[in-house]
């Protein structure tokens, strides 16, 4: 079976129209062809958060993701009548956000036959997500990486026999696929987590002083590059925090272990409510809130105030817009917003 039948794969999964059978095919063909990984998480996720469009809307979106794909040069040897039928099945009433999706395969395709883009033989795959995006990763062994906004993940095509090592930056949840014989190893700026097979998440975003690794399940073995920090091993429902902070003018690390947080009554860390598509938090400065909102609806937010940089919110975002959400912490803060595009200012 080619590429082109994990698309149809795809279209039959999302619809629920897929036999075990076929989803079992489905999997197959994703660790055949690990440059597909990034479109078919991509995909999924948009699909997940569909809205109706109109058929209308749907026929012109279709329309300009043709003209966009010739101007690209990318060509596509499926007849007229098929393209058509095929993505609007994958699409239904989301058409219009599923074909954007997929411009961003094809775009890719146009690259790899320019020999420009990231994934040439011999080379590590690279997936970076921009502000306001999340994505799904298949790795080659199965494993399974929940990618969040601003991030970038690392990966070889293939694993070699002894270990498998991705590289981050940024913040994902991963859940590894067991090999006793190969551990699976990531590296998040000087933070390396050693595991087997576990579910967990790893944030390190380089512009915050701390870098955490959160267990779900099984366990994780955490050391820390040049220095004399003996590795720490975590059970599950624990985090470590590794805290970076200046004393007399030298860079001195800290290293803590902590039990996870669980917001109110819900059932869903604090720490991985994202991979739900939650922005969860809970006592956290309006500065350290800022860069999460930052991250998490891709735009720019200024605090024109000292004082509102100290102000400390608990609570969830989920569906909200940035103005809603901006409304909903006003009701328990003073200060005031504009919005100019995507730039936003707080002031008092």
């Amino acid at each position: 079976m080619s590429q082109d039948a994990i698309w149809e794969l795809l279209s039959k999964k999302l619809a629920g129209e897929a036999t075990q059978e076929e989803l079992a095919e489905l999997e197959k063909l994703l660790q055949s062809h690990p440059e597909t990984h990034y479109a078919a998480g991509h995909i999924t996720d948009l699909w997940d958060q569909r809205a109706e469009v109109p058929m209308a809307q749907r026929e012109q979106a279709f329309a300009d993701h043709l003209e966009r794909m010739r101007n690209a040069g990318v060509d596509w040897d499926i007849p007229p009548a098929r393209r058509k039928v095929r993505l609007l099945r994958i699409a239904g009433m989301a058409a219009a956000v599923l074909l954007l999706a997929a411009g961003a395969w094809w775009w890719q395709l146009a690259q790899r036959s320019a020999g420009t883009g990231p994934h040439t033989a011999g080379t590590n795959e690279e997936i970076h997500t921009e502000k306001g995006t999340r994505s799904r990763i298949l790795l080659p062994d199965g494993s399974v990486v929940w990618l969040n906004a601003d991030s970038r993940l690392s990966y070889p095509s293939a694993f070699h026999a002894a270990s498998r090592e991705v590289t981050l930056t940024g913040e994902a949840y991963f859940d590894i696929q067991k090999e006793a014989s190969r551990p699976f190893i990531i590296h998040a700026g000087q933070m390396n987590v050693k595991v087997l097979g576990t579910a967990f998440n790893v944030r390190a975003y380089p512009d915050e002083s701390t870098t955490e690794t959160t267990l779900i399940r099984g366990s994780v073995e955490v050391s820390v590059s040049n220095s004399s920090m003996a590795p720490v091993v975590l059970r599950a429902n624990e985090k470590l925090v590794l805290q970076r902070e200046v004393k007399e003018d030298a860079r001195a690390l800290q290293m803590e272990v902590k039990p996870l947080h669980y917001a109110g009554h819900t059932q869903t860390p604090v720490e991985t409510a994202w991979v739900d598509n939650k922005l969860m938090f809970e006592d956290i400065s309006f500065s350290q809130l800022a860069t999460q909102m930052e991250r998490w609806y891709g735009v720019e937010i200024r605090l024109n105030d000292p004082a509102i940089a100290h102000l400390r919110f608990t609570g969830k975002f989920e569906k909200e817009t940035i103005e809603q959400a901006l409304k909903a912490l006003q009701i328990t803060a003073d200060f005031s917003y504009t919005i100019h595009g995507n730039h936003i200012e707080i002031t008092r």
